[in-house]
């Protein structure tokens, strides 16, 4: 089985209970790795990252002891960064074993093409503020500049501007309970299918939003949900792509969705 998870979100303070978050994710990492063939990870996994040379955030310990676990039970782990984790040096890689991909991938996956995307980049066209935020955070000068202030000033900014983010993004509407079709990411990946049709699967995180949609009869894309609302992943055998939700320490597995407009 080859897994997909996005925007976990570890560290931020809207967790109702940040341990009992890390505990079920720990929980769910060791519910999937007898069948885990590779676990693609896409973005946002902790709420602010900034990685010095010799210095990393501090926390996280139980979240990267299971990812650890995982690939030393032979787990492929694949990180594709999102806006509030892309300041990663090497310390994925050498420490987890973790290929890291600093922008969306294409590849056969058991016989099917995929491009997985954290989603930040696709939705940079949205807006001004968008396209100027991806652009800053990805800016060499600008890490180079951070990279020289200390961090004791960095990463509580980092950790206040992440948290000012997401309880921002909370109150907007996001187009829920509207019709999928309209969903920024989906009409993107209906736009990439056209230039590129031999892309069977979308997958994207970035937007909170969980969600599958079928389109040209046999293509999808699939909106990933999130950790803050809800608990959720996707699977892929080789024949199905399924999306689950509601992982949780007493039923690590979560609940299989069908086919869904936005939640």
């Amino acid at each position: 089985m080859i897994y997909f998870i996005a925007d976990t979100h570890f560290g931020s303070p809207l967790h109702s209970d940040e341990l009992l978050i890390e505990r079920t994710f720990v929980k769910w990492c060791e519910a999937i790795a007898p069948t885990a063939e590779s676990l693609f990870l896409l973005g946002d996994i902790f709420d602010f990252w900034y990685e010095y040379r010799y210095v990393v955030p501090k926390g996280f310990v139980r979240v990267l002891g299971a990812l650890a676990h995982l690939a030393d039970s032979g787990v492929k782990l694949h990180y594709i960064v999102g806006n509030h984790d892309n300041w990663c040096r090497d310390y994925f890689q050498k420490e987890l074993q973790v290929n890291l991909h600093p922008q969306a991938i294409e590849l056969d996956l058991k016989g099917k093409i995929f491009r997985l995307a954290h989603g930040d980049e696709e939705c940079r066209e949205r807006s001004f503020r968008e396209d100027f935020m991806y652009r800053l955070f990805r800016s060499p000068i600008a890490r180079r500049l951070l990279s020289a202030i200390h961090p004791r000033w960095v990463i509580p900014l980092g950790l206040g501007s992440a948290e000012a983010s997401r309880r921002h993004g909370d109150k907007k509407p996001y187009d829920k309970g509207g019709p999928i079709e309209c969903e920024w990411l989906v009409k993107q990946a209906i736009q990439m299918e056209a230039r590129s049709p031999e892309i069977d699967y979308f997958l994207f995180g970035h937007r909170h939003l969980l969600a599958s949609h079928t389109f040209n009869e046999n293509k999808k894309v699939v909106l990933l949900g999130d950790w803050l609302h809800y608990n959720s992943y996707a699977s892929w055998d080789g024949n199905e792509l399924s999306l689950y939700r509601d992982v949780s320490l007493a039923h690590p597995q979560g609940t299989l969705l069908n086919e869904a407009t936005i939640e």
